[in-house]
């Protein structure tokens, strides 16, 4: 169970991010958590319905992933990513692109995808802070406009 003043800190940090958008470069935030759940903090989001989840364990469709999170980034969406101490390579090349040039370049069946994000869309990274020191890009942080630690 997320507190009260927790809920209004989380709610604050996604209006903030959501906020900082604009067309180019995504603006990505960093949540970072204690015990709290990627479902718990889903239900915080302004719009639930147009909230997209990634919970990105070892054992993910890479290529699914990449996809689905194509298709968030070109909607109106707040995009929930929650890390742990590995990032694939791939997810992070996306990553870097959108944070650096608003857009995803990933190839699919022999051709190459490039999907601009929407200027509404947002993406906040999720991750505990032992995830976070254990994660093996250590320059995560250079991906990120704003973080918030709960």
């Amino acid at each position: 169970m997320i507190t009260p003043n927790k809920q209004k800190t989380i709610k604050e940090f996604y209006q903030t991010v959501v906020d900082l958008q604009s067309a180019g470069p995504k603006e990505i935030g960093l949540l970072v958590i204690e015990k709290e759940t990627i479902a718990d903090l889903a239900a915080l989001s302004p719009k639930s319905n147009q909230t997209t989840i990634f919970d990105l364990k070892r054992d993910i469709n890479l290529e699914q992933i990449i996809k689905n999170l194509a298709e968030a980034v070109s909607r109106d969406n707040l995009i929930l990513i929650r890390l742990y101490d590995y990032l694939h390579p791939k997810i992070y090349n996306q990553l870097y692109l959108l944070s650096k040039n608003g857009r995803m370049d990933f190839i699919e069946t022999d051709k190459d995808n490039v999907v601009t994000a929407n200027k509404k869309s947002a993406l906040v990274l999720i991750s505990t802070n032992d995830d976070l020191e254990k994660n093996n890009y250590q320059n995560i942080l250079d991906l990120t406009a704003v973080v918030k630690k709960l």
